[in-house]
């Protein structure tokens, strides 16, 4: 009992301290009116620069908090990390989480505050309640004697509306979850066969297509796409997945990153490992427009406040942050930082509650923006109440008019 408000008040004067040391971070953090488009605020990191970044994500609830999972650069070791930071104590995690193989995607729970869910290279689901004790935490791990996943999950995906989870593994299997307080079960949503003609299920990954990442069309809720190792994109109906939909071929290598856009029905964004971030129209074959960095691109992401607003990293001898706004200019973007000199970035989350964004490196290291948006007038005209919430459609549209 005692122990317990010890602990609790050594944890607040920890918090306490932290923010009267960079009291002039917080003041960034908190300032809404950044001159600058990018504002440099803390760094994450496990002290330790034996292992990579694979996966960030913010919590869908509590703005400052977030999850890092990391994997062991040491060929001899299959360790993967978990750590949990909050923007209220940036030098230490609050909580973390030790794995025997390599983490590569997580995500939260979007019905249980507490709950996260891990992929490891093993192919293993696990679910752990951070709320629990640390040796209760690990309350769900699956069992690879029943045939789930049996290489890398490359993402796993919650699904809001209907409350279930999606992974999908470089064996080309996407299996969607049921979990509750007490079971979790598993059940296969479809194998991505080499020959597509061929869906008789069968596990066999040499005759299966690697999926790297998953979307969900937000207005359509039973819509998703899937980008795979060959560069190719698949439409898919979760009410019928045997055959797909349509198909998207124009990447020449692995697709890293697939978003569709929260404002504008059916457009998506694609970026790859051939260099290029295209934008899509889901209900054409062809891409609307291609952007080409000259460098090795890891990640992109629609911006959650504009709707013409998108951010990409890439790497070549430097780590380099592109902003793009489609609504100013087609063909280049708004501005590149350099984030990183000689390390290459791999992961970008982007908060949905405020301006902050987080991109991790090979390192084990994760950077701190903040993001001002004066490079869109329209969108600052809103923010001061001169003009309504229609214009996020508007400034697509006019976008689409130029390119289709």
């Amino acid at each position: 009992m005692y122990k317990k408000r010890f602990l609790k008040t050594l944890k607040i004067m920890d918090r306490i301290y932290n923010k009267n040391n960079e009291e002039d971070i917080y003041l960034c953090y908190k300032n809404k009116n950044n001159k600058n488009i990018l504002t440099k605020l803390w760094e994450f990191t496990l002290n330790s620069c034996q292992f990579t970044v694979t996966d960030i994500k913010f919590h869908p609830f509590y703005e400052d908090l977030f999850a890092i999972s990391f994997k062991s650069n040491d060929i001899k070791t299959n360790m993967g990390i978990l750590c949990c930071f909050t923007f209220k104590n940036t030098k230490n995690p609050e909580h973390l989480i030790k794995t025997n193989f390599h983490i590569y995607s997580i995500e939260w729970s979007n019905t249980n505050n507490s709950i996260i869910i891990i992929g490891l290279s093993n192919g293993s689901i696990c679910i752990y309640d951070l709320n629990k004790k640390k040796n209760e935490r690990l309350i769900f791990e699956s069992n690879l004697k029943n045939i789930y996943n049996r290489d890398i999950i490359s993402q796993i995906y919650f699904h809001k509306q209907n409350k279930t989870f999606y992974s999908v593994s470089y064996d080309g299997n996407i299996y969607y979850w049921k979990y509750n307080s007490k079971f979790t079960t598993g059940e296969k949503l479809l194998t991505l066969k080499k020959n597509m003609n061929d869906f008789d299920g069968a596990l066999n990954s040499t005759h299966t297509q690697s999926i790297t990442c998953i979307d969900f069309n937000p207005f359509k809720t039973n819509m998703f796409l899937i980008g795979t190792n060959n560069g190719t994109i698949y439409l898919y109906s979760s009410a019928y997945s045997d055959n797909y939909l349509s198909l998207y071929n124009e990447h020449t290598m692995s697709i890293n990153s697939i978003s569709y856009n929260k404002f504008k029905k059916n457009i998506f964004i694609s970026s790859s490992y051939d260099w290029t971030i295209r934008i899509w129209d889901q209900n054409r074959t062809s891409s609307l427009i291609v952007f080409d960095t000259k460098e090795c691109i890891y990640d992109v992401k629609w911006s959650p406040f504009l709707s013409t607003c998108f951010f990409v990293i890439s790497s070549n001898n430097c780590g380099h942050l592109h902003i793009y706004d489609l609504s100013v200019d087609i063909n280049k973007a708004i501005t590149t930082e350099v984030i990183t000199k000689k390390k290459k970035l791999r992961k970008l989350s982007i908060n949905n509650f405020n301006d902050v964004i987080l991109i991790g490196e090979e390192n084990g290291v994760v950077y701190t923006y903040k993001v001002s948006y004066n490079f869109n007038q329209t969108y600052m005209d809103y923010l001061k109440g001169k003009i309504s919430y229609s214009f996020q459609n508007e400034l697509m549209d006019i976008f689409l008019g130029k390119v289709k």
